[in-house]
């Protein structure tokens, strides 16, 4: 009899999540969607150090978790559903308050409990020039990258590839707010998407540079881009192009803002990039990964970037990759 539960860290209003559990149930496999977003007001959690051993505690919907209960967790959204920032100090420490201790908490499950993924793992493994780092120790083509904030070595990089395409695009995150009064719609929150810059503008503006680091890189100038999805030993690929222009800017290479129909197809990588793929999410002490990469013509299968919690939901609904019940067994222990 199954009693250990798996936990679906997100919200109800996920459809990953709800995917997921849908076939969870499928399969009999007790679980439960978790909104860490709901806590502190909406959900307690303890950690007791009184006895010899600590005990942990989490309550949500009358369910208590500890690690004795826990199978395994899906470290979807630990955050919850997305909400304007608050320009309250009080309510800013709450909430990072809130999320080391939550953090803690989830730590102590002990090494029974399987992850997909780890939340430490999770956070490094995000750091985009150490994914550059060990895709190239792997054998993957990258392509040409400069990290930095230095206007003397932008403009050497620049000038030594004057004749490639190059992109920018952020270290961290691609969303940005600039504002943090949560009620000035017109400086609400905007997304970087990767474009190919004007050389000779950036030139002209290159003490900017100071400000912050971007990632300088050679352009791809892909035929099509692929997104692999791997769980465990398991391998899904798709090929992503686009059957109709609608407008979209030449120098737009970021497949997530073409404004064009994307299409999602099955994609056969060799043996050897498939061992690849493993290996690069096994190497960031991971059980998922989506990996962004694409093919060019004349330089073969490109790395380009991986998400420790990307999405997936396409290369099952529009490409047929069994890719949520792969997930929902391995988190079951099959």
């Amino acid at each position: 009899m199954k009693t250990k539960k798996v936990l679906v860290i997100s919200h109800s209003d996920d459809g990953s999540a709800k995917l997921l559990i849908q076939r969870l149930n499928e399969i009999d496999q007790p679980n439960q969607l978790v909104d860490l977003g709901a806590f502190p007001l909406g959900t307690s959690a303890s950690i007791d150090f009184s006895s010899e051993t600590a005990t942990i505690k989490f309550a949500q919907n009358e369910s208590v978790f500890t690690g004795d209960n826990v199978k395994s967790v899906w470290w979807r959204r630990p955050k919850g559903k997305a909400h304007p920032p608050t320009n309250k100090t009080l309510q800013r420490y709450i909430e990072l308050e809130s999320e080391v201790f939550i953090s803690s908490l989830f730590n102590l499950f002990g090494p029974k409990v399987k992850w997909v993924s780890d939340p430490e793992k999770t956070r490094l493994a995000n750091r985009k020039p150490l994914q550059l780092e060990i895709a190239k120790q792997i054998g993957f083509r990258i392509p040409k990258t400069l990290i930095s904030n230095d206007p003397k070595l932008v403009a050497a990089f620049l000038e030594t590839n004057r004749d490639i395409p190059i992109i920018m695009k952020p270290v961290g995150t691609s969303f940005v707010r600039l504002s943090d009064d949560p009620t000035d719609s017109d400086r609400k929150n905007l997304a970087i998407y990767t474009k190919i810059v004007d050389k000779n503008l950036l030139l002209r503006n290159i003490e900017r540079i100071r400000n912050c680091p971007v990632i300088f890189q050679e352009a791809a100038m892909q035929e099509f881009d692929i997104r692999v999805t791997v769980i465990g030993q398991k391998v899904f690929a798709v090929k992503i192009s686009h059957s109709e222009n609608r407008g979209a800017s030449e120098t737009n290479l970021d497949w997530r803002h073409h404004k064009l129909n994307r299409v999602y197809e099955r994609y056969q990588l060799s043996d050897g990039l498939k061992e690849k793929c493993v290996e690069i999410v096994n190497r960031l002490g991971l059980n998922f990964g989506a990996i962004d990469m694409c093919f060019s013509e004349g330089k073969g299968h490109i790395f380009l970037e991986i998400n420790p919690q990307g999405q997936w939901v396409p290369s099952e609904t529009m490409a047929g990759h069994p890719i949520s019940s792969t997930l929902a067994k391995f988190l079951a222990g099959w």
